[in-house]
């Protein structure tokens, strides 16, 4: 599997992001579009109980990608991934569920791809919550150091998947979260479970 390391930073302006990013020299890989990812696991959720999950997505280039990805702590922003590309959605969606996997949730989001050397931020917007940015690196050296010049405080980073963006706006449980099973949508109104969590 591929290892990397990723942190995320939450509740930003993405214009003074952009703004910082062009004075370092990074390059606009993919402006700002939609994605589209479907979600899936076993019936028995043996996936999730390892921390993981199939994903299957649009990605930033055009392709489509399934993924089988694996977050082994929420300490160090440590994943590991193993991907293939295919060539249509609906046919993987069909194939995925046909060997048994069955869909959790489906998803949308925006996300806007920079490059600096071999360091990869990626700006994003959720439904429901703040902006923030994630960067990505081969190492944690790499991310701090990147995080640093952007401006950020290292004790604000948050790890692991974007459940962390939830948890911050609206104070709900990573596991309440997982066990919901949430299509997240744009056009969507907020769901129950989000709107109880921050009135606790």
């Amino acid at each position: 599997m591929y290892r990397e390391i990723e942190a995320k930073f939450l509740r930003v302006d993405h214009d003074e992001i952009r703004a910082k990013l062009k004075e370092l020299g990074a390059e606009l890989k993919v402006p700002m579009r939609m994605v589209r990812r479907t979600v899936m696991d076993y019936p028995d959720r043996r996936l999730k109980k390892e921390s993981a999950w199939v994903r299957l997505r649009e990605e930033l280039d055009g392709g489509i990608e399934v993924m089988l990805k694996k977050i082994p702590s929420n300490e160090l922003g440590e994943t590991f991934e193993q991907a293939v590309r295919v060539l249509d959605y609906d046919a993987a969606k069909k194939f995925l569920l046909s060997i048994g996997l069955e869909i959790k949730a489906e998803e949308e989001s925006k996300r806007e791809l920079w490059h600096l050397g071999d360091t990869e931020i990626m700006l994003d917007e959720w439904p429901w919550v703040d902006p923030y940015i994630e960067i990505e690196a081969p190492t944690e050296e790499a991310v701090k150091g990147l995080a640093e010049k952007l401006g950020f405080d290292w004790a604000d980073a948050r790890f692991g998947s974007v459940i962390r963006a939830y948890e911050d706006k609206f104070g709900v449980s990573e596991d309440d979260f997982i066990a919901a099973e949430m299509t997240i949508k744009f056009d969507d109104p907020v769901p129950e479970l989000l709107t109880q969590a921050s009135q606790k």
